[in-house]
């Protein structure tokens, strides 16, 4: 079970709970705020949404700095075996046919994490920065929403 929440009053971080153990423990370092985490279907990766990335921008009408887009979608990889989904797409495996049918048994996961290390092998998705919520992972990548900037 993966989830997020609040180490103070201004970060949030990734946490895992193993069943086996029945133990909690913090996932990945945050930098600022580590949301919507969520395992692929194979168990290999955790996408998560995080405030990580910081491009400052002078604001149109006062001279100060903001970072109106700093929000990304990430993936941890959770093995150090484990290749980046961004480096190539991935191809999935041809499904075995029995007597001329697909075979539809679906494998059982289990999810193995290393932890140590696991800081070095978080990626950025190839998407723009900004506004993402509502992360889900699926075979073969994930799925979000996103919105416009925040109006106050």
């Amino acid at each position: 079970l993966a989830f997020s929440c609040a180490l103070n009053d201004r970060v949030e971080a990734i946490h895992i709970y193993d069943s086996q153990t029945q133990k909690v423990k913090k996932l990945i370092e945050p930098i600022l705020n580590d949301y919507s985490p969520t395992f692929d279907p194979t168990g290999q990766y955790l996408y998560f949404g995080s405030v990580r990335d910081f491009h400052p921008t002078y604001g149109e009408t006062h001279f100060s700095l903001g970072f109106p887009k700093a929000a990304g979608i990430y993936v941890a990889l959770l093995s150090e075996k484990t290749r980046n989904p961004f480096e190539n797409p991935i191809t999935p495996p041809p499904q075995e046919k029995k007597n001329g049918k697909k075979d539809t048994k679906k494998p059982e996961v289990k999810t193995q994490i290393d932890f140590e290390g696991i800081d070095n092998r978080i990626h950025r998705a190839p998407i723009e920065l900004g506004g993402h919520w509502k992360l889900f992972a699926v075979k073969n990548g994930f799925v979000y929403a996103q919105s416009g900037p925040r109006m106050y």
